[in-house]
């Protein structure tokens, strides 16, 4: 009997993060459902949301932000110069808000309710917490794990 693989659905995403003792919540705002977490990096907090929105013609997008709660006001053009080339240079999209948090997004497109194998998600997931944690640790100063083992 070949195993199935999981949908893409929100269930299917917590089912993963709870395989990986996340702690995490799904949440409703309007008609749109979401997970939400908090995560704690050695340079401070940040909040990540994992969300899918239907879109016309049968199809979801998965989206992936994480986003400081520490905030950059004082260092605005540095810190968007900053993320602007990395932007050029790397994978995912960062910006900053008005306020001054540093967001990093993923947003890939997947046919609703079609195979999302875990893997997949631990590739996505994991590449978007990585890159993240970079970024927050080059704004906060802090050697990151990737910049520690060089």
């Amino acid at each position: 009997m070949a195993d199935i693989t999981p949908l893409l659905t929100l269930e299917t995403l917590s089912a993963y993060l709870k395989k990986r003792d996340v702690n995490h919540e799904i949440e409703q705002q309007d008609q749109n459902r979401f997970i939400r977490m908090n995560w704690k990096f050695e340079m401070g907090d940040a909040g990540v949301i994992l969300s899918l929105n239907d879109a016309q013609g049968g199809t979801s997008r998965l989206e992936i932000t994480c986003v400081t709660h520490n905030q950059y006001r004082g260092r605005r053009a540095q810190v968007v110069e900053m993320l602007n080339q990395r932007n050029r240079e790397r994978a995912f999209t960062r910006s900053m808000d008005e306020d001054g948090n540093m967001f990093l997004e993923y947003i890939g497109f997947y046919p609703s309710f079609m195979p999302f194998p875990e893997e997949t998600f631990e590739t996505i997931f994991g590449g978007a917490l990585v890159h993240f944690q970079d970024d927050y640790a080059t704004l906060e100063g802090v050697p990151s794990p990737a910049q520690a083992q060089a």
